[in-house]
C-alpha cells in the first residue's frame, strides 16, 4: 500500500496501480486497509484518465463497510 501511494504522490500512476493490485492478492480480512487500496487505485485510474476504471474502484471503496 505504502509503494501504490508513493507512486501515486509523485505521478507514477502506472507504478502504483502495478504495486496496489498486487498487494491486493494479499489482504486477509482488513476491510480498512482493504478501502485504502480501493481508494490509491481510484486515484491512479484517474490520474491515467481512465474514469470508468477509476470510478469503479471509488464504488468499491465506498461500499466496504467499517467496523466501528
Amino acid at each position: 500500500l505504502v509503494n501504490g501511494v508513493a507512486n501515486n504522490s509523485v505521478g507514477n500512476s502506472d507504478e502504483a496501480i502495478e504495486s496496489l493490485e498486487i498487494g491486493l492478492d494479499f489482504l486477509i480480512d482488513d476491510p480498512t486497509m482493504e478501502k485504502d487500496y480501493f481508494e490509491q487505485l481510484s486515484a491512479a485510474y484517474f490520474a491515467k484518465g481512465n474514469n470508468k476504471k477509476a470510478e469503479a474502484f471509488a464504488k468499491r471503496a465506498a461500499e466496504i463497510k467499517l467496523p466501528n
